[in-house]
């Protein structure tokens, strides 16, 4: 989950860097560059995991004898668990806005004049689509970590008094990248048709809590 949270914030800057800077582009396309950004997410996940094992912030415990989880010892902790979940959608989020916000400056500036190309305007749109699914996908992950990291973290003791609980939480978490919403927005760039993708939602949700029930 780490490792695909900071995955997003390296190509949200990516993104940002072509649409905002395209004059500096040409030095992030380069290997090197490419190398650190897939690289730069499982070396934080380590340094994470690292941490959590020196007892650093916090600490890996059982969860209800299933799997393991950790556990805050302090508010280096917290801000750590931040930057594991939430942080990356947060950064991903301020991404999509400075490419909206930088978007429309160019269109508004462009506008002005008396005459506005085809291509310009097609430009304009994908920047914005980008832009758009972009903040989605980051509030759709926000939706699904928050309620099993404030459970987890803050409220442990709910697992153990309602064991369905936990059969929830994990499908909120499959659901951060199984029914990811961009997927439908990015097709059909509106949603227009939203009952096939509602469809799809319905039936993962059912196959994962089935498959939890039997665990």
């Amino acid at each position: 989950m780490v490792v695909c949270s900071w995955a997003d914030v390296a190509l949200s800057v990516n993104r940002v860097i072509a649409i905002c800077f395209p004059h500096h582009y040409d030095r992030c396309k380069t290997v090197k560059v490419s190398l650190i950004l897939a690289i730069a997410p499982w070396l934080l996940a380590a340094v994470f995991v690292i941490l959590a094992e020196l007892k650093i912030g916090s600490v890996f415990v059982l969860a209800a004898g299933r799997g393991c989880s950790k556990r805050l010892l302090n508010r280096l902790g917290t801000f750590l668990n931040f930057m594991e979940v939430i942080g990356p959608c947060v950064i991903v989020v301020l991404a999509s806005l400075v490419v909206f916000y930088s978007t429309q400056l160019r269109k508004r500036k462009d506008s002005s004049g008396d005459m506005v190309s085809v291509r310009l305007t097609r430009l304009i749109r994908r920047r914005l689509i980008i832009a758009k699914a972009m903040g989605l996908s980051a509030l759709w992950c926000i939706l699904c970590v928050a309620p099993p990291t404030v459970i987890v973290n803050l409220y442990p003791q709910v697992l153990s008094i309602h064991p369905t609980m936990g059969k929830w939480l994990r499908t909120t978490t499959v659901a951060e990248y199984a029914v990811n919403p961009v997927r439908h927005y990015i097709k059909s760039f509106k949603y227009t048709n939203p009952k096939p993708y509602a469809r799809d939602c319905f039936r993962l949700f059912g196959i994962v809590f089935s498959r939890s029930s039997i665990s």
